[in-house]
């Protein structure tokens, strides 16, 4: 399954948006937010001057290397829990849920194929815990029960809290540092950091918020930008500045010499 944001000629910038759709292992309520929360994205990556399309990675039979190859940019969206098993660990808690090792396999590999081919790469909520994981970085498999993180028992509603960006990161390039106010809807967070990888932001309980790469440009955050309820100034800005980094690799590739 593909969609696509077809304004932009064929020329653009390619980018490639992987969510886990329809799974059998999630409920009606969760697949139709990330359903809804994928159409945001493709509503606010159109006029930034990138062809997006998704690719779902419960389902896909195109692999990863070839998907690459034929990509300037990489964003992971928001979904169910990654298994333990992806970094080394059982499962241990009784919140994990809607677990599908097929999906966690195609998005580790696309992430770890972008950060090779320094793609640029950008992971919203399950999608930074993707990249942290497939890093080698490890999770917190729940962050306790009455925190600020979640409302809902499968993270399919969201609630309101502030995150602080830490100075001197790509994000307050971006959005600037100091606190903001985001929309959140998550269990579980960042533990061990994957290879390569910085904090860019945490929330008031020291919960990792934000996650970046420090030698080429990805990141990640466990909040939802692209919720219709959150500042949509800063899905914008993220946004232009992903797509320029798409631009710029996009230029690359086609300036590269054969061999």
């Amino acid at each position: 399954m593909t969609q696509k944001n077809a304004s932009h000629a064929a020329t653009a910038p390619r980018v490639l948006v992987s969510g886990s759709f329809d799974s059998d292992f999630a409920t009606a309520i969760l697949n139709s937010a990330i359903r809804n929360l994928a159409d945001n994205t493709l509503k606010h990556l159109d006029g930034t001057g990138v062809t997006a399309v998704i690719v779902n990675a419960t389902s896909s039979t195109t692999s990863p290397a070839e998907l690459i190859d034929e990509y300037d940019g990489l964003i992971v969206l928001g979904g169910s829990d990654v298994h333990p098993k992806m970094y080394g660990q059982e499962v241990e808690n009784s919140c994990v849920y809607g677990i599908n090792p097929r999906a966690d396999e195609f998005e580790i590999s696309l992430v770890r194929g972008a950060v090779a081919a320094r793609m640029p790469v950008m992971g919203i909520c399950r999608g930074m815990q993707v990249f942290n994981v497939a890093l080698g970085g490890t999770l917190v498999q729940d962050v306790g029960a009455g925190t600020i993180h979640n409302v809902a028992e499968d993270n399919s509603a969201m609630t309101e809290h502030p995150v602080r960006i830490l100075p001197g990161t790509k994000l307050a390039e971006i959005l600037g540092d100091g606190e903001i106010g985001i929309q959140s809807a998550h269990h579980q967070a960042a533990d061990r950091l994957g290879e390569g990888l910085i904090v860019s932001a945490v929330a008031p309980d020291g919960v990792v918020e934000a996650i970046e790469l420090s030698d080429s440009w990805g990141v990640g955050l466990q909040w939802h930008p692209e919720d219709s309820n959150a500042d949509l100034t800063h899905v914008d800005m993220l946004f232009k500045a992903f797509a320029a980094q798409c631009a710029l690799h996009a230029r690359g590739r086609t300036s590269a010499p054969t061999v």
